[in-house]
């Protein structure tokens, strides 16, 4: 088979290397212009949609997170960032929103993310979590945090004491 043109793949059927056949990547494969105009409108299209996002994140938090604002310039990995992030917040399948907020609040006290606490912390309780709930989950990311240093810690004397043996 010769070599795929621009705008074509080939798939090979996992039972039979032997067997290919092209598929079009995008519709309108038939000519460079179209394809390069297809191409520019995509990228058109990812931009409203990167502003749209950075506006949602605006009206919901009073600012742009630092990290979006940073990623939104590379649209192809900040539209499924955003996604990401807006299924575990506003839309998380197993838990509620409260619980979403006091993890993200109680990893965020473990990872000592100043900046990740402050959005998560106004978010909790903005959706009625309370100031006790909100302490509760900060002491258990400080905790989870002490005990993983403390783990190491105390594997590394372990491992000194036994080695001067």
């Amino acid at each position: 088979m010769t070599a795929p043109h621009l705008g074509q793949y080939t798939i090979r059927h996992p039972d039979d290397e032997n067997r290919s056949r092209p598929h079009n990547r995008c519709p309108c494969d038939d000519s460079s212009i179209i394809l390069d105009r297809h191409h520019r409108d995509m990228a058109e299209g990812e931009e409203a949609r990167v502003r749209r996002v950075l506006e949602r994140a605006k009206e919901e938090y009073g600012f742009v997170p630092l990290v979006s604002e940073v990623m939104s310039d590379r649209p192809d990995l900040f539209l499924p960032y955003a996604e990401i992030s807006s299924g575990l917040f506003f839309k998380p399948k197993h838990m509620d929103r409260k619980t979403a907020e006091l993890a993200a609040i109680t990893a965020g006290a473990a990872l000592g993310s100043e900046n990740c606490l402050g959005v998560h912390i106004l978010q909790a309780f903005k959706i009625g979590v309370s100031e006790e709930a909100v302490l509760e989950a900060m002491i258990l990311g400080g905790f989870m945090s002490m005990n993983r240093s403390n783990s190491i810690s105390f594997r590394c004397l372990k491992a000194a004491k036994e080695s001067m043996r």
